[in-house]
């Protein structure tokens, strides 16, 4: 199996970025090729890089992670919404205020990963987990609902969707809740073994 997983760069000041540091730590898998892309936190750039990815490396599914910083859970989404409007200025002074990111598309689309399985295998493996019907509205939520709409469009049916991820212990965000490293990266293998025992079948 070809899997493409992409996480952030850091924003918002700070100098790492949980999904990035759990993307790096994921071990090698048995069976799964993987290709590991660094997406900027642009509204308007991170979707075409991770488009772009697809195309060249034509995955036979892609995860994309994110950091939500407040979350006490990781948090597969079920739900991409058609809006961007920022508590903060994305990484190129960019803040919209609800704005539509396609202007005639869907007010939602679905993730097309299995999230409740994932969800269910993470917690089985003692990691915080829930699936979540809100991405927010800041570039994570931009990505997933861009990129989904392209695959779509594009008659690209791989499961594909959005997994975000509380602040990492190591980011000594105190008074936030947080995960271990190996408790976050644990929960991407799950994900993993969970869409390749998919993709077997």
């Amino acid at each position: 199996m070809k899997l493409l997983i992409t996480a952030f760069e850091p924003f918002g000041g700070e100098d790492t970025n949980a999904s990035l540091e759990t993307m790096k730590a994921l071990p090698e898998t048995e069976g799964v090729t993987v290709r590991r892309i660094t997406v900027p936190v642009v509204f308007r750039d991170c979707a075409e890089c991770v488009l772009d990815a697809v195309k060249d490396f034509q995955p036979d599914a892609l995860i994309m992670l994110g950091q939500a910083g407040g979350r006490a859970h990781v948090t597969p989404e079920l739900t991409a919404h058609n809006e961007d409007d920022a508590r903060i200025p994305d990484n190129r002074e960019d803040r919209p205020v609800k704005r539509k990111i396609i202007p005639d598309g869907p007010d939602t689309i679905r993730t097309k990963l299995p999230a409740e399985e994932i969800a269910r295998r993470m917690r089985t493996k003692g990691v915080p987990a829930c699936v979540s019907e809100d991405a927010g509205r800041f570039v994570c939520n931009h990505l997933m609902y861009e990129v989904l709409c392209a695959l779509e469009r594009e008659g690209i049916g791989i499961p594909a969707g959005f997994i975000h991820l509380p602040y990492l212990e190591e980011q000594n965000r105190t008074a936030q809740p947080c995960v271990t490293k190996k408790e976050a990266a644990d929960a991407l293998s799950t994900a993993v073994e969970v869409l390749y025992e998919g993709w077997k079948k």
